[in-house]
């Protein structure tokens, strides 16, 4: 997976942004789009010769799924420009869905002219020819979707392909009844229409699902706010979340997240933790189609390191230990407080995996030790815990070696 990613100074701190990349996401959904709105004007012109009703519904139906790929773009559009997208997608949803009603409504006028009156189809290559065109293509327009856009925003392409797939389902049943009618039972062609009519009626009302689903979102922004807050929160060196903005559009998320990491980490570290970022915010609040994230680093005030304690007042030979010294330093080296913590051991089998834990949850930045097991390191590594190795067996000799490392 590739992200759009640059750096810029700002205030003499150095900021990292990476963001949904336009090549992976946002190629691929305007090529789709395009080509949706191409069927869209073949099955105008297969209406307005034919004059069947199935081909009415069918376009109707057509017109509401069109929300959807449409939604998704500007979505993505408004997003890449640091635009609110709710209000312009709420309008055009709503504007789709009357034009689409419309369409149903003439649609409706037509079944009743030929169930009452006479059959309308006429010009039969209309009828017969661009429903299969809408079925092959519609359904190339999904599959292409799905395999271009990168795996982590599965629930974004699906849910887009999905809707871009109803228009197989609004082909097939548009064209049975002109199907039949061919061979000479026109009626027939206004007794199927009922299938077309249900089924825009259903992308109907999919479309209308959408627009409350912004509505939902918008109740739920605290809770999306607290969940993020938190998830970054565990992250020790995660030391100021500055912003954090949502912005749902139909059943879409954007969103924005700018905070500052310490200053002595490094470049892969930092990149690391936005790409942990990334990765969470797509896999745990719904249908994210943009996402962009900001990062300083920038100085720290006050450093939490761990060093692990034997006889109270040396560093012990290994990091899994039984008392652990917790001290806020300053970048200067000066200590600010101490404490001694106590981790008993509950799974022999995973010890420094269970110490790591529990010093992470006690946000501590950086550990010192003099030697650590692969598991432990790994975990540490895990939570972007800055480890260093230390020769010294002295408390004050190693917290002067760590601040002048750093």
């Amino acid at each position: 997976m590739r992200w759009l990613a640059g750096s810029m100074s700002r205030g003499g701190c150095m900021v990292i942004v990476k963001e949904t990349s336009y090549n992976e996401v946002g190629k691929p959904l305007i090529f789709v789009l395009l080509g949706y709105i191409g069927i869209i004007f073949l099955n105008i012109i297969a209406a307005y010769y034919s004059r069947t009703p199935n081909l009415y519904f069918a376009l109707s139906a057509l017109i509401f799924i069109l929300t959807t790929p449409l939604s998704a773009t500007i979505s993505f559009k408004r997003a890449m420009g640091r635009k609110k997208a709710s209000t312009i997608i709420l309008y055009t949803t709503l504007l789709l869905i009357l034009v689409g009603i419309l369409i149903l409504a003439y649609g409706i006028y037509s079944l009743w002219i030929a169930l009452t009156i006479r059959p309308l189809i006429r010009n039969f290559e209309f009828a017969l020819i661009i429903p299969i065109i809408t079925i092959i293509i519609t359904y190339f327009l999904a599959e292409y979707l799905e395999k271009k856009i990168p795996e982590l925003y599965w629930r974004f392409s699906r849910a887009v392909a999905d809707r871009v797939r109803g228009g197989v389902s609004a082909a097939a049943t548009a064209i049975i009844g002109p199907a039949i009618a061919f061979f000479g039972l026109l009626n027939f062609d206004a007794y199927f229409a009922f299938l077309s009519l249900i089924y825009a009626i259903i992308e109907m009302k999919r479309s209308l699902d959408e627009i409350r689903t912004t509505s939902k979102l918008k109740k739920n922004l605290d809770s999306l706010n607290e969940h993020l807050t938190k998830a970054l929160r565990t992250i020790p060196n995660i030391i100021k979340i500055e912003d954090l903005i949502f912005d749902p559009a139909n059943q879409f998320l954007i969103v924005y997240s700018k905070f500052a990491v310490s200053e002595f980490l490094d470049d892969e570290v930092i990149d690391k933790i936005v790409d942990y970022a990334l990765t969470y915010i797509i896999e745990n609040f719904g249908i994210v189609s943009f996402v962009r994230i900001e990062v300083d680093k920038s100085k720290v005030e006050k450093i939490r390191v761990a060093l692990p304690l034997k006889n109270g007042d040396e560093i012990n030979e290994d990091f899994n230990a039984s008392k652990y010294l917790i001290a806020e330093i300053l970048p200067n080296g000066e200590i600010i407080s101490k404490d001694i913590i106590e981790l008993r051991n509950t799974n022999d089998k995973m010890i420094g995996v269970e110490k790591a834990r529990e010093l992470v949850k006690k946000r501590v930045m950086i550990v010192g030790t003099k030697k650590i097991d692969e598991k432990a390191q790994r975990e540490l590594n895990g939570w972007f815990t800055k480890i260093f190795l230390l020769k010294t067996n002295n408390l004050e000799d190693a917290i002067k070696h760590i601040a002048k490392s750093i």
